[in-house]
């Protein structure tokens, strides 16, 4: 019987292991897909915010786990709160020009029809070149599109 080679057995192994190592990272990616999100968002504040965690190290150097606190809590006043507070108002304001859309409160069709009549003379000209002369149509359109919108949000 033959001796394996050294040669042959190590590159088996190399290959075996770096196989391995695909099918472990493959999974563990498939494991953490739900949290995308969420860790794209916290390596993002980490890169951001690391030079003021090291100048909070360099002010309390034995405090690590209150320099580590606060600057989650600065993240957390800072940034994440009002954007939550920012996203609610956008929301319920979205909501609000939806309800008056579908109401008919809220006329673009009119605002339309008025900006079109400010509009110089070389500017119809050269709507109508586009073919966009035709408001009506024009403003059916926006209409749709921006109730599609709304109705995104709402």
């Amino acid at each position: 019987m033959k001796k394996p080679n050294a040669a042959n057995v190590s590159s088996f192994e190399n290959k075996f292991f770096v196989l391995l190592l695909l099918v472990v990272s493959l999974g563990f990616l498939w494991v953490l897909s739900p949290f995308y999100g969420a860790v794209f968002w916290g390596a993002v504040f980490a890169i951001v915010f690391a030079p003021l965690h090291a100048r909070l190290l360099r002010v309390m150097p034995t405090r690590r786990t209150l320099t580590a606190t606060l600057a989650l809590l600065f993240i957390l006043l800072l940034v994440i709160f009002p954007l939550g507070l920012l996203s609610a108002l956008l929301v319920q304001e979205s909501g609000v020009v939806f309800q008056r859309l579908q109401t008919g409160e809220l006329n673009f069709s009119l605002y339309f029809q008025q900006i079109y009549e400010a509009l110089p003379g070389w500017v119809t000209g050269l709507l109508g070149r586009f073919g966009l002369t035709d408001m009506a149509l024009v403003q059916e359109r926006i209409a749709v599109s921006l109730t599609q919108g709304s109705q995104f949000f709402a």
